[in-house]
Protein backbone atom coordinates (compact mmCIF):
# COMPACT_ATOMS: atom_id res chain seq x y z
CA UNK A 1 0.00 0.00 0.00
CA UNK A 2 1.13 3.46 -0.74
CA UNK A 3 0.86 6.87 0.86
CA UNK A 4 -2.57 7.29 -1.13
CA UNK A 5 -3.88 4.49 -0.68
CA UNK A 6 -3.41 5.05 2.74
CA UNK A 7 -4.30 8.32 2.87
CA UNK A 8 -7.48 7.51 0.92
CA UNK A 9 -8.30 4.99 3.62
CA UNK A 10 -8.35 7.14 6.21
CA UNK A 11 -10.75 9.04 4.68
CA UNK A 12 -13.45 7.04 4.03
CA UNK A 13 -12.61 6.06 7.57
CA UNK A 14 -12.70 8.82 9.34
CA UNK A 15 -14.87 11.86 7.29
CA UNK A 16 -16.61 9.70 4.61
CA UNK A 17 -18.96 7.10 7.13
CA UNK A 18 -22.49 7.86 8.67
CA UNK A 19 -20.82 7.42 12.17
CA UNK A 20 -18.18 10.62 11.36
CA UNK A 21 -19.27 12.96 9.16
CA UNK A 22 -20.64 11.84 6.27
CA UNK A 23 -24.29 11.17 5.11
CA UNK A 24 -25.87 8.89 2.55
CA UNK A 25 -26.13 10.14 -1.03
CA UNK A 26 -26.17 8.71 -4.24
CA UNK A 27 -24.41 10.70 -6.93
CA UNK A 28 -25.51 9.89 -10.98
CA UNK A 29 -27.22 6.54 -9.36
CA UNK A 30 -24.47 4.97 -7.34
CA UNK A 31 -24.88 4.68 -3.42
CA UNK A 32 -22.06 6.87 -1.29
CA UNK A 33 -21.52 9.33 1.73
CA UNK A 34 -20.78 12.61 1.15
CA UNK A 35 -20.39 15.11 3.57
CA UNK A 36 -22.01 18.25 3.33
CA UNK A 37 -21.16 22.08 3.89
CA UNK A 38 -23.99 24.30 4.82
CA UNK A 39 -24.49 27.73 5.61
CA UNK A 40 -21.41 28.31 2.69
CA UNK A 41 -23.83 30.39 0.12
CA UNK A 42 -27.12 28.82 1.07
CA UNK A 43 -29.42 30.34 -1.66
CA UNK A 44 -28.60 32.67 -3.98
CA UNK A 45 -31.62 35.24 -5.98
CA UNK A 46 -32.28 34.50 -9.69
CA UNK A 47 -34.76 36.54 -10.56
CA UNK A 48 -37.61 38.76 -7.91
CA UNK A 49 -39.47 35.83 -8.35
CA UNK A 50 -36.92 32.74 -8.42
CA UNK A 51 -34.68 31.05 -6.17
CA UNK A 52 -32.32 28.42 -6.22
CA UNK A 53 -30.90 26.32 -3.26
CA UNK A 54 -26.96 26.04 -3.40
CA UNK A 55 -25.03 23.35 -1.51
CA UNK A 56 -21.44 22.29 -1.38
CA UNK A 57 -20.69 18.62 -1.18
CA UNK A 58 -17.38 16.42 -0.57
CA UNK A 59 -17.00 13.53 -2.48
CA UNK A 60 -14.38 10.44 -3.17
CA UNK A 61 -13.02 10.68 -6.23
CA UNK A 62 -13.19 7.08 -6.54
CA UNK A 63 -17.04 7.73 -6.75
CA UNK A 64 -16.45 10.88 -9.52
CA UNK A 65 -13.61 10.79 -10.65
CA UNK A 66 -14.72 13.26 -13.39
CA UNK A 67 -17.20 15.45 -12.40
CA UNK A 68 -19.29 16.81 -14.85
CA UNK A 69 -22.09 20.20 -14.56
CA UNK A 70 -24.99 18.47 -14.62
CA UNK A 71 -24.39 15.78 -12.57
CA UNK A 72 -27.10 14.26 -10.32
CA UNK A 73 -26.78 14.17 -6.48
CA UNK A 74 -29.22 13.31 -4.07
CA UNK A 75 -29.18 13.91 -0.24
CA UNK A 76 -32.50 13.59 2.31
CA UNK A 77 -34.53 13.47 -0.92
CA UNK A 78 -33.59 16.66 -3.13
CA UNK A 79 -31.86 16.18 -6.11
CA UNK A 80 -28.69 18.87 -6.69
CA UNK A 81 -27.37 19.29 -10.15
CA UNK A 82 -23.72 19.73 -10.02
CA UNK A 83 -22.81 23.38 -11.52
CA UNK A 84 -19.26 23.87 -10.62
CA UNK A 85 -16.26 22.87 -8.59
CA UNK A 86 -14.15 24.27 -5.60
CA UNK A 87 -11.69 22.03 -5.65
CA UNK A 88 -10.76 19.16 -7.67
CA UNK A 89 -8.33 16.56 -6.18
CA UNK A 90 -7.05 12.78 -6.26
CA UNK A 91 -8.23 11.75 -3.53
CA UNK A 92 -11.68 14.09 -2.75
CA UNK A 93 -13.53 16.94 -3.94
CA UNK A 94 -15.19 19.86 -2.78
CA UNK A 95 -18.70 20.02 -5.48
CA UNK A 96 -21.51 23.86 -6.06
CA UNK A 97 -24.61 21.97 -6.45
CA UNK A 98 -27.99 23.84 -7.21
CA UNK A 99 -31.80 22.49 -6.66
CA UNK A 100 -34.75 24.44 -7.56
CA UNK A 101 -36.47 22.87 -4.50
CA UNK A 102 -36.75 24.24 -0.79
CA UNK A 103 -34.12 22.38 0.21
CA UNK A 104 -33.34 23.01 4.41
CA UNK A 105 -30.33 20.73 5.35
CA UNK A 106 -30.33 19.98 9.37
CA UNK A 107 -27.29 18.72 10.33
Amino acid sequence: MNLKDLMAADLETVFFNEDGHGESATYNGVETVVIPFVGEGSSRQMSSYERREVAFFSVMASVAPEPQIGDLLVHKGIEWQMDGAVSIGSLRHKLRFVTDESAVILR
